[in-house]
This record gives structure tokens, C-alpha cells and sequence, in this order.
């Protein structure tokens, strides 16, 4: 059922009000379902090759943004999502599905083409889209005298171009690139959703819709730290995830506004830049400008007589060159929570200036791997994480003597088949980069269900399925301290994946695999050759679970009925090797029993057509 964003988001607190302040974020666009499944996809060829095309197709929709779940990705396979107004593309594997959120970019216009590229010789590929953003048109434009956030008789703001300051998405805001780390402050409401940044924003539509920039100008919100408690209290602060280029706001822009450092100058006026909503289409929720002086200031938050409209919050109030003010709150004179709230130093110092302790930082808090969304690739990170679990067994995970994965993180895991489970952060293995310190992992289980989990050392050790530190099937191990855990898995059970370092002190950040693979076995097809798949996508006769495809396991087609020896010749050389098939006895070598078979019911029978065929009757 769609619901308005606006109607979600647009969030006044009770106490503010009762006083007539208004939060300043503009929303814009609509959640719908939808569906679309794409089935299991396997690619049984040598190369990578398109598998499947969807239009997801929404007439008059100035844009689009996909939602997606049951998401399994193998290693090098691919979505590639497409604008057909633009030609815009992004490109989701397993790790930038995980970096996303399970969503997509902004695209404009109302089609996007979603084709799925499988990699060579992958069989556990799929994808489904449950849910779309779209926006038809915003046909009131907003910015005029009166309005709340305007000071004067006109609407000062004018339109600016600055690439620290960016629009924020889907709440309709604006955020601030703050340090080298491309870290982002913003007010506290505009928190909702899978947030994106986006910067060097294009002018609006003619008609109010919302115009996105390219794809490389958008970055998805990693985490955040924020405040939703009113006016002064009112914060955010955010951390970013790489565009498709590789690359953060600060490494492709190179700018930034730092945190104030000393109290402002109440005497002299300071400026804003934001996103907010103006009477000319084409420049609302576009960066625009404008100054004033500070009017008030107060113990959490300034009053500035700037003008600002709905779009503007989170735009920082910047005196000097430095960030001394989130604005939140109008009405004129409007309000900004203040940089020195102790609450929001915090939260910079914490998410930003440090290393935040993971949610799964034990076993009690473990989270469900990628989302709950089954098998992938996801970024993880160890910093700032503690120890807990038992110890491993002497002499079984290739560690040294070792014996502790140290400084650990924890996720559950429901089994996808049953079959093979391999679990790694090696990049000879997932494809993407491998960890930067030296890891170790350990599998638990099976459960029943999370609720059968026990977190108590004994009873983990002694429910350990598998655990290795440095991976040695794969360069990755003896490079990079990669890890690698294989075992059998049933489908349904529940997993306990633990991930951390060699040792107390060993912890980094890289990203982690999990695969479940149906068992493999030759699988004999009709032109007589062989592949090793899973029985289910056998298109042929499989012929059991780990039986290789050894030369001769596969029977060929017979080119020639009666050439028994295979010499393209039918003559009497061929008449010991037809004997011996009719039979029942073994071939000579070289010989193809299939041509002694001419399928007329009876041995007598095929044995009168050989030899009409031999002397060319």
C-alpha cells in the first residue's frame, strides 16, 4: 500500500509546537510496492553473461529509487541498473548491495532497465525488488514572504555551488562534509530511511519534481549518531559510504567545513547554504545561499535571522569558515542547535573522531548476516571491538597455537541448502579486497533457531563446526592472514559465524563472504560431454553427488550406425566390435557400443540391418 513520505517524515515536536516552531526538512515522493522475482539464476558457461532484463516502468515518475531483498549474489555477479532517460548507471555486486543498504541510487525519469550479469560458472544467483521511491511532481512551489523560515519581505537566498554542503535524502534536508573522513553533521530529524548524500545537484524540474545528479555524485549513509529532541537538542552526525567510483565526498571533492573551534562573533553575520524549497521550481530543494545576523544566542542553540525554508534543515550555520550551527527549527528568527552541545560533541568524537564498539560485539548480540538476506559479501569492521567465546581446539584452525580469535564480532546465519558453507574474508575467494590485519573465524551449530542459541563458553565449544586463521588453500592466507571456514550445512539450520583477529590485540576492518553450494557431481549431456553441477541444474543425466567427469563416464553419440570402431568407416573391422556389443560384453578400446543400437527392438533385428549396411543392400 503507498504511503507518502512526507506523511512519514514530516515530524513536529509536541513542545515545539506549542510554541509554533516548525522542523524545516521537505520531503518529496512516494513508497510503493512492488514485485518482481527473479528465480535462481545459473550460469553454467566459461564467461560472464546477462541472464536477465527487467523495466521497472512507473509512467509520469520524475524518478525512480529500487528497493531489494533475497538478494544472493556470488562472487563477480552483478546487477546493472540503467536509466532510460539519462543512461545513468550503477552497478550493485554483493559488497555495494551491502554498502546500499539493499537499495539503488536516485535515477531520473520514470524507467530503469535492471539487468543481471552472472559470473562464469555460478548457480545461486537471485534477486527480487519489493519496493519503489518515486516522486510524479510537487506542483507548489514554496519560498515566499510569510512562510515560515522567511525573515524580511523578500527571500534573500540565491544559488550557490559549494561541494561540502550536500542534499540529503529521503527526508529532504541538507548535510555538511565536516572532516577528511567525509564524515557529515545534519539535524536530528532528518534520520529516516537508507539515507543518500548527494552533491553538485542539477536544477529542479519545471514542475517541482526533483532532478539528481549523476551517480558518482551520490554516496550512500554507512551510520549515524543522532538527537530527535527538539529545538537545541536537535543533531546528526553521519558517516559515508563510497560513490561507484571508489571514492568518498572528500576524495572526490576535496572540501570541507571544519567544526568551530571558539565561540562565534555575535556581531558579525554569518551564512547558510541548503537545500531548501522556493517559489521558482527550478531552484527549489537546489543549493542556494544567504546571510544574516545572529539574533539570539542561547545555551544549546543560536537564533539567526537567515532565511531558510523547508529542505534547509541540517544546513550548518558557518561564521568564519567553520561549522558553529545545525539549523533545525523556524520560525524567523530560526533556530540552530549549537556545536558545542555536549551531547552532539559526543557523538562526532565517537562516530567520527574514534572507533565506535560494534553492535555485534558479542555473542548475545549477534546480528543476522547481510541483512538477514541469505548468502553475500559484507564490509565488517573489528575496531573498538572486545573479546568474549571460548577458546579454539589445540592444533584444528591453522593458527599457530594460537587458540583465540580475539577482539570478535558475532552474526547468525540461516543455511540456504544443504550443502557446502564457506565462509571467508579472503579475497581469492569473495573477490574483493582482502582484510587488512590477520583474521580468524569460527562457525558454531546447528540450531534450531536463534532462541536456541547459549552464549556460554562451554556449550559453544563444544558446538564448534569449523575454525581457521590463516586460510591455506589460497595465497590470501599466507599474504594477507585471510580466513576460511568450510562445512556442511543443512537448509534451515542456524549458524553461529564468529569473525575476529590471530590475538587480543589484532583487529581491522575487510570484508566477509558466505556461500552455501548444493553438492556437485558429473552430470552426462546428450552431446556426450560432461559437467560437475548440482543435481538441480543437471540438464542431463546426473550421475552422483562428487563422481567426477572422468574421461569415458559420459557415452558419446554415435555419428555412424555399425562404425564400431569409430574410424568413420563401416567395414568388417566393425563386425568383432558389434558382436561383442550385442552381447553384452566389453568394448575393445575405441570402440562405441551406442552404434551397435538400431533401435529396431530386437537383437536379430539390429543385427539384419548391420549387415544390409555393411554390404550395401
Amino acid at each position: 500500500m503507498r504511503h507518502l513520505l512526507a506523511a512519514a517524515l514530516v515530524i513536529i515536536i509536541a513542545e515545539a509546537s506549542a510554541l509554533g516552531q516548525q522542523t524545516l526538512d521537505h520531503p518529496l515522493g512516494e513508497y510503493e510496492a512492488y514485485q518482481h522475482d527473479s528465480g535462481l539464476l545459473a550460469n553454467r558457461a566459461p564467461l560472464a553473461r546477462s541472464l536477465q532484463s527487467h523495466l521497472v516502468f512507473r509512467p509520469g515518475a520524475a524518478w525512480l529509487r529500487l528497493h531489494f531483498r533475497d538478494v544472493q549474489l556470488e562472487k563477480g555477479s552483478r546487477l546493472r541498473l540503467t536509466s532510460r532517460l539519462d543512461g545513468e548507471s550503477q552497478i550493485l555486486d554483493a559488497a555495494n548491495m551491502a554498502l546500499w543498504g539493499g537499495t539503488s541510487a536516485y535515477f531520473n525519469g520514470d524507467a530503469v532497465i535492471v539487468e543481471f550479469i552472472a559470473d562464469a560458472e555460478t548457480e545461486a544467483n537471485r534477486f527480487s525488488i519489493f519496493q519503489l521511491e518515486r516522486q510524479i511532481a510537487d506542483p507548489t512551489p514554496r519560498g515566499s514572504q510569510g512562510q515560515c523560515g522567511i525573515c524580511g519581505e523578500t527571500d534573500d537566498r540565491v544559488p550557490s555551488s559549494e561541494t561540502w554542503a550536500g542534499r540529503l535524502l529521503p527526508a529532504g534536508c541538507t548535510a555538511s562534509v565536516w572532516n577528511e573522513d567525509s564524515c557529515l553533521v545534519s539535524a536530528g530529524h532528518c534520520i529516516f530511511g537508507s539515507m543518500v548524500i548527494q552533491f553538485n545537484v542539477p536544477p529542479s524540474q519545471p514542475n517541482c519534481g526533483l532532478s539528481h545528479p549523476p551517480i558518482a555524485e551520490q554516496f550512500p549513509v554507512t551510520a549515524f549518531q543522532s538527537s530527535n529532541s527538539g529545538v537545541g537538542q536537535d543533531w546528526a552526525v553521519m558517516t559515508t559510504g563510497t560513490n561507484n567510483l571508489g571514492q568518498l565526498p572528500f576524495e572526490r571533492y576535496g572540501t570541507l567545513r571544519p567544526i568551530a573551534t571558539v565561540p562565534p562573533d555575535v556581531a558579525f553575520p554569518a551564512e547558510m547554504y541548503g537545500y531548501g524549497v522556493d517559489d521558482t521550481c527550478t531552484r527549489s530543494q537546489t543549493q542556494q545561499f544567504a546571510s544574516g545576523p545572529i539574533s539570539n544566542v542561547f545555551s544549546n542553540s543560536f537564533r539567526p535571522s537567515i532565511d531558510l525554508r523547508g529542505g534547509n534543515s541540517g544546513s550548518s550555520l558557518i561564521q568564519n569558515g567553520s561549522i558553529i550551527g545545525i539549523a533545525t527549527h523556524c520560525p524567523c528568527p530560526n533556530y540552530a542547535t549549537r556545536w558545542d552541545v555536549p551531547a552532539f560533541v559526543n557523538a562526532r568524537d565517537s562516530l567520527c573522531g574514534g572507533f565506535v564498539q560494534p553492535v555485534n560485539d558479542t555473542c548475545a548480540a549477534a546480528i543476522p548476516f547481510n541483512g538477514g538476506m541469505g548468502d553475500g559479501v559484507i564490509p565488517f569492521s573489528t575496531m573498538a571491538a572486545t573479546t568474549d567465546g571460548p577458546i579454539n581446539p589445540v592444533g584444528m584452525c591453522n593458527d599457530g597455537g594460537a587458540r583465540l580469535t580475539g577482539r570478535d564480532i558475532w552474526f547468525t546465519y540461516v543455511a540456504t541448502c544443504t550443502g557446502t558453507l564457506t565462509t571467508s574474508t579472503c579475497g581469492d575467494v569473495h573477490g574483493m579486497s582482502n582484510p587488512n590485519y590477520d583474521s580468524d573465524l569460527a562457525i558454531y551449530g546447528p540450531f534450531d533457531g536463534t532462541e536456541d542459541i547459549v552464549c556460554n563458553n562451554q556449550s559453544l565449544f563444544a558446538l564448534r563446526l569449523g575454525c581457521n586463521d590463516d586460510d591455506a588453500e589460497h595465497p590470501c592466507g599466507a599474504s594477507a592472514g585471510a580466513s576460511t571456514v568450510t562445512i556442511s550445512a543443512i537448509l534451515g539450520k542456524t549458524y553461529l559465524i564468529r569473525l575476529g583477529g590471530r590475538d587480543q590485540f589484532d583487529s581491522g576492518d575487510g570484508f566477509l563472504s558466505v556461500a552455501c553450494q548444493l553438492p556437485q557431481g558429473a552430470c552426462c549431456l546428450g552431446d556426450g560431454s560432461c559437467q560437475a553441477v548440482s543435481e538441480k541444474l543437471c540438464g542431463g543425466t546426473y550421475q552422483g553427488n562428487g563422481v567426477p567427469c572422468d574421461i569415458g563416464l559420459c557415452p558419446q553419440p554415435c555419428l555412424l550406425l555399425g562404425d564400431m570402431n569409430q574410424d568413420a568407416v563401416l567395414d568388417a573391422t566393425d563386425v568383432a566390435g558389434f558382436v561383442r556389443a550385442k552381447l553384452g560384453m566389453l568394448p575393445e578400446p575405441g570402440e562405441l557400443p551406442a552404434c551397435a543400437d538400431y533401435a529396431t527392438g530386437t537383437p536379430e533385428a539390429d543385427a539384419a540391418a548391420f549387415v544390409e549396411d555393411l554390404i550395401g543392400l
